[in-house]
């Protein structure tokens, strides 16, 4: 797990798919029991408090795991302790972004602007291990054109 403040009140979380592997994206009571456990555990580990009314986006792929975007649209005046969601969930396939080709071989690649992109639906786990290393991982749409 990894998580990361953007701004104030606003964070993105990585869960790697092994760390998942109870929970069904598809069922709003298992994403909603899912999350409360997280929120306690990352107020715990990361000694931060959640409190009030979230807008929740998740970004699923099987094969690398999720991105959470978490923003607070409400204190709720620093008067209550409870956390209120607002959720919304994007299964998608995931892209690694590269700079160059130097790891890339024998793959589908997409290309735009000066970077270039695999699907991750495109890639076994051991080629996801083997180049994730080398990656960026990208959890939203890309505007990019296959070229092979």
């Amino acid at each position: 797990m990894k998580l990361e403040e953007l701004e104030e009140n606003k964070y993105l979380i990585f869960l790697n798919n092994l760390l998942i592997d109870d929970f069904d994206i598809l069922d709003e009571k298992s994403i909603r029991t899912f999350l409360k456990k997280l929120f306690v555990k990352i107020m715990k580990i990361y000694k931060i408090t959640l409190a009030g009314y979230y807008q929740v986006d998740i970004y699923y792929d099987e094969k690398i795991g999720m991105f959470i975007e978490l923003v607070q649209l409400d204190d709720y005046g620093n008067l209550s302790s409870s956390i209120d969601l607002k959720i919304s969930i994007d299964i998608k396939d995931f892209y690694l972004q590269f700079k160059d080709l130097e790891f890339i071989d024998n793959y589908n690649l997409y290309i735009n602007d000066d970077n270039i992109y695999i699907k991750t639906s495109n890639l076994n786990s051991y080629d996801i291990l083997k180049l994730i290393e080398y990656a960026k991982v990208i959890y939203r749409d890309v505007d990019c054109d296959k070229v092979n």
